[in-house]
């Protein structure tokens, strides 16, 4: 899955060419999901600055704990215990956060919650 984050507003867009906000995804539960993240500025891709590295966490809520799944390197897995707790009364759907960390030249940035 690619993912465009728009540096100025630290917000997910549509894609490299649009500032629309990007409102929602839909992932399936027990995937493992391949993620790359793609920086926009002013409605163009650039160039991911050397040595950035990503954390991608699913969240149930806006603390920094208990995470439905995280993923420290480039694929988040779907298939945890947190996330099938979250199933576990059975409902068609779990909404949750998405949120992307980024740390490049010593500086950590996060994403708004999506």
């Amino acid at each position: 899955m690619k993912l465009f984050i728009d540096l100025t507003s630290r917000r997910f867009v549509k894609s490299a060419a649009s500032s629309a906000a990007l409102a929602s995804l839909t992932l399936k539960r027990r995937d493992l999901l391949p993620i790359e993240i793609q920086f926009v500025l002013r409605g163009a891709a650039v160039a991911t600055p050397v040595g950035t590295s990503f954390t991608t966490a699913l969240k149930a809520n806006y603390a920094d704990a208990n995470f439905l799944a995280l993923a420290a390197s480039g694929v988040l897995d779907l298939n945890t215990i947190p996330l099938e707790a979250a199933f576990a009364s059975a409902p068609a759907v779990v909404s949750a956060l998405l949120e992307v960390r980024w740390t490049a030249t010593g500086e950590a940035t996060r994403t708004a919650n999506r």
